[in-house]
């Protein structure tokens, strides 16, 4: 089974190695947050989402783990049922759609 990769960093510098990938396989697909020191060969870190999804907490808890040394990654785990679902865990709303997310 054969996978293909899509990285895309946008304009960032790449000292540090971090930004979305999309990982296909076939006609399904979803996306997920990486970051690595950028400096060879790495312990890797798989970080897990909250209902939130891969939200800007996550998205920073990648990022502190690439400044510590470690090559860490965050998959999109609601990529069946709701996309690349980012919520605010402070709004009462996006708390309210996390729940229906889960199905909750």
């Amino acid at each position: 089974m054969r996978s293909n990769l899509t990285f895309d960093f946008g304009e960032q510098a790449l000292t540090k190695q971090n930004g979305t990938i999309r990982i296909e396989n076939g006609d399904a697909g979803f996306s997920a947050y990486f970051a690595t020191p950028g400096n060879g060969g790495h312990v890797a870190v798989v970080v897990l989402q909250e209902i939130f999804g891969v939200n800007a907490n996550i998205r920073g808890i990648v990022d502190e783990l690439a400044n510590a040394g470690y090559a860490a990654i965050a998959p999109d785990l609601y990529w069946r049922t709701e996309p690349d679902v980012e919520l605010d865990p402070s709004s009462e709303t996006d708390r309210a759609k996390a729940l229906g997310v889960v199905g909750i």
